[in-house]
């Protein structure tokens, strides 16, 4: 592909910029003769020479802050939009079409990344079916062992070190139904901790002892839920290529002590590639580290929205819908999700119910926001909230912290707040602009689950641009919002 004329592309922006250039220089030379011309000659006061050089001074600072307003507006500031579209371009959507303001003097600058990007944009394709044609036979593979996962009538789970779910089937699903069973979520979360603990503490003496690595620990474990019965249990360790231990496997169910029904844990190990509930890259992440030290990519996250009767929280407005979904090494996680109407209490204004379609008929028989905002604490655990103008849902949440007997401790990130990070120069932060900018498909809009959806997706995308803009941690990431909403402040104290 020639791209010999593209080098031409910023020329009429450079020839308007030469020439105003030209013609600050030209004032300036034409100030100096005269100011020569006029001590030569001697026909003025001090006073009236004190006056021209004002007056020339002002004219002077005139033309350069002209100057200067031209560049920034015609040069400058496209400039950096361009800049950010690029960074859209090559980290999150190739379809995106630079979107630089009118009257802007880069020429055809942007056309010429337009071109460039659906170049990418068709190399990609071709990667991704050189990949897709590669992975068809491991796919094969993982799809026969997903089904044998999920005919196992005992429930096999899969844990890191520190008890965090790595692997889960239906029958594990099946028997925490309504718990907080989850990838990247704690098990002890959902079984008491003094049985898994024991059980891996005699498998690690036995493992340094030199003995047999496949060696299977039974134990009883009592589930947190006093209102269930214990379950038998079996333990494996997970053992790497180099023999080191890095997580456990755990088999549960009613005859799970009887070691022939035991499905073999090492076997399970080596063969799974992609089963249904899983993310074996937990092996390899530390998530209890310092969460603000912890890598956006790395994080538990639950991306969540709220539907409700008015936008003043403060005033007696209430929620009706909340939802949330699950973004774990950077990945979305779309049955992992939570969804729930709420029984507001009050009458849903029709104006509201335009915009979710949520009617009084439709929450009447639903739980209240108390015991509904309890299970969306379970279902959120220690990850980190993000939601799109969190502060709007943050709120909402905040209030009903004395009523729910719980508090929404987590970090919290704001969507919003990180496409102005990224994209500063760009005036439309909505969640529909922004998902347009990265080529992502409203689901369902205006409903508590399609917009938390939408967000995650958008956050996915942005994941790999803060990448790229240096912004890696979530500490990072806190301080870039925190430095938009100083500016704010700022902005508004004008």
């Amino acid at each position: 592909m020639a791209f010999s004329g593209d080098f031409r592309v910023l020329s009429s922006g450079t020839l308007q910029a030469r020439a105003a250039l030209a013609a600050l220089a030209l004032l300036l030379l034409i100030s100096i003769a005269t100011d020569v011309y006029l001590l030569m000659a001697s026909t003025l006061s001090a006073s009236q020479l004190v006056l021209v050089l004002v007056i020339q001074g002002a004219l002077l600072m005139a033309g350069i802050a002209l100057l200067w307003t031209w560049l920034e507006t015609r040069i400058l500031h496209p400039l950096r939009m361009l800049q950010d579209d690029i960074d859209v371009i090559i980290h999150g959507n190739p379809a995106h079409s630079p979107e630089p303001p009118e009257g802007h003097g880069l020429g055809s600058l942007p056309d010429a990344v337009n071109r460039l990007a659906q170049a990418l944009s068709r190399a990609r394709v071709d990667t991704t079916k050189t990949m897709h044609s590669a992975r068809s036979h491991a796919e094969r593979r993982s799809a026969r062992l997903e089904a044998i996962l999920r005919d196992l009538s005992e429930a096999v789970i899969v844990c890191t070190q520190q008890h965090r779910v790595v692997l889960y089937n239906d029958a594990a699903s099946t028997l925490f139904s309504g718990a907080t069973l989850g990838i990247g979520r704690m098990l002890t979360t959902v079984l008491q901790p003094a049985a898994l603990r024991g059980a891996l503490t005699e498998l690690h003496r036995d493992h340094q002892k030199g003995g047999d690595s496949s060696g299977v620990v039974s134990c009883v474990c009592e589930p947190c839920d006093a209102s269930r019965q214990p379950l038998a249990a079996r333990m494996r360790l997970v053992i790497e290529h180099d023999g080191s231990p890095s997580g456990y496997v755990l088999v549960l169910g009613a005859d799970a002590v009887a070691p022939s029904t035991e499905p073999p844990a090492s076997r399970v190990i080596d063969m799974l590639e992609r089963p249904t509930f899983y993310d074996f890259d937990l092996f390899d992440k530390d998530l209890d580290r310092d969460l603000l030290d912890t890598p956006l990519r790395d994080l538990n996250m639950v991306v969540f929205d709220t539907e409700t009767t008015g936008l003043e929280p403060s005033r007696g407005d209430q929620i009706v819908q909340i939802a949330g979904v699950r973004v774990l090494n950077a990945r979305l996680l779309p049955d992992d999700h939570f969804d729930e109407l709420v029984n507001p209490g009050m009458p849903i204004p029709r104006a509201s119910t335009r915009i979710h379609g949520i009617r009084d008929e439709m929450v009447a028989g639903k739980d209240p926001v108390a015991t509904v905002l309890r299970r969306f604490h379970a279902f959120v655990g220690d990850a980190v909230l993000v939601a799109h103008n969190a502060a709007f849902d943050m709120k909402f949440l905040k209030l009903k912290e004395p009523e729910v007997g719980l508090g929404f401790e987590s970090a919290v990130l704001d969507t919003l707040l990180l496409s102005v990070v990224l994209q500063p120069g760009h005036t439309a932060h909505t969640l529909d602009a922004i998902a347009n900018r990265f080529g992502i498909e409203n689901h369902d809009r205006h409903s508590a689950l399609g917009d938390s959806v939408t967000t995650a997706e958008v956050l996915v995308k942005m994941l790999a641009v803060l990448d790229a803009r240096g912004i890696r941690s979530l500490g990072q990431a806190l301080e870039a919002c925190d430095r938009i909403q100083e500016i704010k402040r700022l902005q508004e104290g004008f």
